[in-house]
């Protein structure tokens, strides 16, 4: 895992305005995992904005379903490439039986595809 994450916002990972962040802890020990940007209203309507100017000037809205298709499919194949890592940081971050994610984390794909 990484030792930050930041709020996803127009494409880029970037730190709350307010630059707080909060410290996100493995359940089962209370071992500090990394910190999360801690985003406030401003970042929301930071979010909301940038959102709405990429459905008004189409560059989601117009692609072809064809296209669309490809990018979806796209994220499918790379959280399937990235699947132990991302079933590892679900496991320590919530605490859930590896089982139990091993099974309920693949389906994201599906449902991308």
């Amino acid at each position: 895992m990484k030792k930050w994450y930041g709020l996803w916002i127009n494409g880029k990972e970037v730190p709350a305005k307010s630059g707080k962040s909060f410290a996100l802890l493995n359940p089962s020990n209370q071992e500090e995992l990394c910190q999360i940007a801690a985003g406030d209203a401003e970042d929301v309507d930071e979010a909301v904005r940038v959102a709405t100017e990429a459905f008004e000037d189409g560059r989601w809205a117009d692609l072809a379903p064809r296209e669309k298709c490809r990018i979806m499919y796209r994220a499918a194949q790379l959280l399937r490439e990235r699947l132990d890592h991302i079933i590892e940081i679900e496991v320590r971050s919530t605490g859930r039986p590896i089982k139990e994610m091993r099974a309920q984390i693949p389906r994201v794909a599906e449902w991308l595809e």
